[in-house]
């Protein structure tokens, strides 16, 4: 896990110390953006930080204990983000009203919900709703009019 990013310094008391868990939220992070860098171009995206995505798909993910426990939901969770995201940027590029563009916002942030995911099999439903609103707090890289404006 990459200690220096903030936004990680809260997981440990949410996730009541998994590491596992950790672990795989933060490099299920660090994929998802190093793709939207390379998607939508707004930030450069190093070749060190390619391949770190990568190995964290194809080497750090499939090597975790939680995930390979908890995988067929894992991956499920993960699949229904990806076609959110990917929704967002079609409702974005190509809004067919003016509520696209705000619900390609919110949308973009089901990444999150792997966390959530994660939270609610691994403590319960309680815990993972307690903890819901910080972590989508947390992860919300950019405002409505941040958004708007790019």
């Amino acid at each position: 896990m990459d200690t220096s990013d903030p936004r990680f310094a809260e997981l440990e008391s949410i996730f009541l110390g998994n590491q596992h868990a950790i672990d795989l939220f933060a490099a299920w992070v660090k994929i998802t953006e190093v793709w939207d860098d390379l998607i939508d171009g707004d930030r450069p995206v190093s070749k060190a930080q390619i391949h770190s995505a990568f190995c964290a798909a194809l080497v750090g993910l499939p090597a975790n204990p939680l995930y390979q426990s908890h995988g067929a939901v894992i991956r499920a969770a993960m699949a229904g983000a990806i076609v959110a995201w990917m929704n967002s940027d079609e409702m974005r590029a190509n809004p067919a009203g003016a509520e696209d563009v705000i619900t390609a916002h919110v949308v973009r942030y089901q990444v999150v919900d792997v966390a959530i995911l994660l939270l609610a099999e691994l403590f319960g439903f309680q815990h993972a709703a307690a903890h819901a609103p910080a972590i989508r707090r947390m992860f919300r890289c950019e405002s409505l009019n941040e958004f708007l404006e790019n």
